[in-house]
């Protein structure tokens, strides 16, 4: 009976293991010193404490370009009616820039072991979202980086739901 108890105990310790829970750092880790949501130092920070993952927030500039913010205003800058350079160009609570999403992909591929969770902003029109979705996959495959890590399936997700899919590794 000893025995028995002791596999059952092993075979569940085994289980526990394997479905550990993971932290992902909502926005990056953003509420410490030094650090605003959405930034390179929140996605570093949330790296040097072990998270799992990253989630940030994406939105389409009228020039196409994307940029990481949670809000679809910065600093009273429409992201849809302001070019990427424009953004890029304000300051955010801890002194540094607005993000790119490539300058967010590259410190990310460089300095962290972070899986990314990247959500699509609702835009205006489902159209902006469509081509957003474009311009994302485009960058991720020109970079050779995939945030999700996953090397069978990628998706992108919005506010209003599923907007791509791949079946096959995008990086």
């Amino acid at each position: 009976m000893k025995k028995v108890m002791c596999l059952l105990a092993i075979m569940f310790m085994i289980a526990n293991t394997s479905a550990q829970t993971r932290v992902i750092a909502h926005r990056g880790f953003w509420k410490t010193q030094g650090s605003a949501q959405n930034s390179i130092t929140s996605l570093l920070k949330a790296d040097s404490i072990g998270c799992y993952g990253s989630e940030f927030d994406v939105w389409l500039t009228k020039d196409n370009g994307l940029v990481v913010s949670h809000d679809g205003i910065i600093q009273g800058h429409k992201v849809e009616e302001s070019t990427l350079k424009e953004l890029t160009g304000l300051w955010l609570a801890n002194g540094e820039c607005v993000p790119s999403l490539k300058e967010l992909l590259e410190t990310a591929k460089r300095k962290t072991s972070l899986k990314l969770v990247l959500e699509l902003k609702a835009h205006s029109k489902p159209e902006r979202e469509i081509k957003a979705v474009e311009e994302i996959v485009s960058m991720i495959k020109k970079m050779g980086t995939d945030p999700s890590g996953s090397h069978k399936h990628s998706c992108i997700l919005s506010e209003r739901g599923l907007i791509s899919t791949t079946t096959e590794r995008i990086g």
